[in-house]
């Protein structure tokens, strides 16, 4: 029983004789209220006890707290630092890729103007170049004095025959060789050839070629021409020629063999023949291939000059000797 009112009020103590309490009631209820009174005590230090505990646990709650807030702060302190290093570090290399693009734009447009400043010299070459065997045909055909005269026909001499000339031997006998030297080197064509074959354009039939090889591709089907070359370099200025392209003269040539035969592309191995600085005879081997999708301007040029010149052949007139500038 608890030591509330309740408890006070029930307590009935009996007069003995009308004047004095019971001692041993009044003993009774003392003993009671002091062991409840114990009770209460100890019930108190444990309510205490515990409530010093909960106190100590809110503490460490709170430094929990604390010490999670502080880490949390840390955290996206070190997170936004670290995120403006990748901004900066992307931002960066935003920049670098903007000047490495744009010295590739730069570059390329360099090398577009220098390959256009290339193929016009090299077209400018091949016009000049077939200038002159306009000139050297026109002169055997027609003399100084606008006369019908062939070469040869006014005296009775014949050009010279360049037949038996070293450089006309080596260059017969070794025409083979190399059509087999390419035919094995080049297993992507079917490599045939017939002797003495002239082609004829479908069209223009005085447009002719005589082919080294006619190839095919066996991958695709597509049909093109091999032409062989032999020559000799005297000379280091020689070399110019060969620098990053083919003589015009060659370009020329192939240019008509596409127009003739219709082909698609030409392949051109040139065997060069030259002499060290050592004075040491050495040989080198090249090889282009020539599409025509590339030589498509030359080719038009080429039919659209040769139809009024082989007009002029027709009507032994004297055509211009030189073309017209491109």
């Amino acid at each position: 029983m608890a030591l509330d009112k309740e408890y006070f009020d029930g307590i009935q103590i009996d007069l003995v004789k009308k004047k004095y309490y019971n001692a041993n009631k009044v003993n009774a209820v003392f003993a009671d209220i002091q062991a409840q009174a114990q009770t209460l005590l100890e019930e108190n230090e444990q309510m205490r006890a515990q409530l010093a505990r909960l106190n100590g646990q809110k503490a460490e709650i709170g430094e929990a707290v604390l010490s999670a807030q502080q880490i949390y702060r840390e955290i996206v302190d070190k997170a936004n630092v670290r995120a403006a290093e990748i901004v900066a570090g992307a931002e960066k290399r935003r920049e670098e890729i903007q000047a490495e693009n744009l010295r590739q734009q730069e570059y390329a447009v360099k090398r577009v103007e220098s390959c256009f400043s290339t193929l016009r010299e090299q077209h400018l070459a091949a016009i000049e170049a077939i200038n002159c065997e306009w000139q050297e045909f026109l002169c055997g055909l027609y003399t100084h004095d606008g006369g019908e005269a062939a070469a040869g026909e006014e005296d009775g001499t014949l050009p010279e025959d360049i037949g038996d000339k070293p450089y006309v031997r080596y260059g017969n006998d070794a025409e083979p060789l190399l059509r087999s030297f390419f035919a094995l080197d080049h297993p992507e064509y079917r490599v045939s050839f017939t002797p003495y074959k002239i082609i004829k354009h479908q069209d223009l039939p005085f447009i002719t070629c005589t082919p080294d090889g006619e190839l095919e591709e066996t991958a695709t089907g597509r049909l093109g021409g091999l032409e062989i070359k032999t020559t000799e370099i005297l000379s280091s200025t020689g070399w110019t020629h060969w620098k990053g392209r083919i003589p015009t003269e060659y370009y020329a040539q192939v240019c008509q063999q596409m127009l003739a035969a219709g082909w698609q592309f030409v392949e051109l191995l040139a065997q060069i023949k030259y002499t060290t600085a050592e004075g040491e005879d050495r040989k080198e081997t090249r090889h282009y291939k020539i599409e025509r999708a590339d030589a498509e301007d030359d080719i038009a040029i080429i039919r659209r000059e040769a139809v009024p010149f082989w007009r002029c052949v027709e009507q032994r007139q004297k055509p211009n000797l030189k073309l017209p500038p491109i």
